[in-house]
């Protein structure tokens, strides 16, 4: 204390001090369960997005409407930082290939979004895709998520919703409704 009564500002003191507000700080972030491990002064995870690719030319249409759905809704919610199509690699992989691990990280990619949409035999279409975490926090690309949804081909915008649940849900470790028709789980 100092002869006015009041306590002296120390160093040990001080230090105390922003020890304490950091934790305060710290604990008033959002309890999420984030599988990746985004920038550490923002939570926008860098996802790549290409176009979906389609099964036959007479799918193209479907499989650019899903994907701009996608985007969309990653890009509106705020936590996501979509990444220009036009900083991708030249070798955008399909489905079915594995990413170049070292060409997604160079543009700084977390995650990778990759899918196919094809029309079957019955009417519906399918819609296939992977998600890719490409972040280098791992050895190599590890897929997150594989799957795939069958619906009739008016269901669009259902099924880029209901991707995009699974693809927040998947990064973040907490349900996400941008597809309003879900159940809650």
């Amino acid at each position: 204390m100092s002869a006015s009564g009041h306590e002296v500002l120390t160093r040990r003191r001080f230090a105390c001090m922003g020890v304490a507000a950091g934790m305060t700080t710290l604990s008033r972030r959002p309890a999420c369960a984030v599988l990746l491990h985004p920038h550490e002064d923002t939570f926008a995870v860098r996802i790549a997005v290409p176009y979906f690719v389609a099964g036959t030319a007479a799918d193209a249409e479907s499989a650019r409407v899903i994907s701009a759905i996608i985007m969309a809704n990653l890009a509106r919610d705020g936590r996501f930082v979509l990444i220009d199509q036009a900083a991708f690699p030249d070798k955008v992989p399909t489905i079915n290939e594995w990413p170049q691990f070292a060409d997604w990280r160079a543009i700084k990619t977390v995650a990778l979004l990759v899918g196919r949409v094809a029309h079957q035999p019955d009417g519906r279409i399918n819609v296939a895709f992977r998600l890719w975490d490409v972040s280098g926090d791992v050895s190599a690309p590890t897929q997150l998520i594989g799957k795939q949804h069958a619906a009739m081909p008016d269901m669009y915008l259902r099924i880029g919703n209901i991707i995009s649940d699974e693809v927040y849900e998947a990064l973040f470790g907490v349900p996400r409704h941008f597809d309003a028709n879900a159940s809650p789980r």
